[in-house]
């Protein structure tokens, strides 16, 4: 994991060598963000960091994983933080 508080809220298996883990990460000193949104992949061999968006300008986090049966897609359900206002946060992972 990258950041300096980097916590996983989120799981979605759509095989042996193919996982998904979702969450947040925070980078610097301060306790209370702001917050990213963090992916983690699973090849079968290793993790590996996925660059994922982060829209909201004060938080942003991914609280759920779901994969869609018979398809290798997952979504991730999160949320976005802008001027204290809270709004859903969905993305999309092959």
């Amino acid at each position: 994991m990258k950041g300096t508080s980097d916590f996983l809220s989120g799981i979605a298996a759509v095989s042996a060598s193919n996982v998904w883990a979702v969450g947040n990460d925070r980078t610097g000193l301060d306790p209370y963000g702001p917050y990213f949104t963090f992916i983690e992949h699973w090849n079968g061999s290793a993790w590996r960091v996925i660059k994922s968006p982060s829209p909201g300008s004060e938080n942003n986090g991914l609280a759920a994983a779901a994969h869609v049966p018979a398809t290798s897609r997952v979504w991730a359900v999160g949320f976005k933080q802008t001027n204290n206002i809270y709004q859903t946060l969905a993305e999309f992972y092959c």
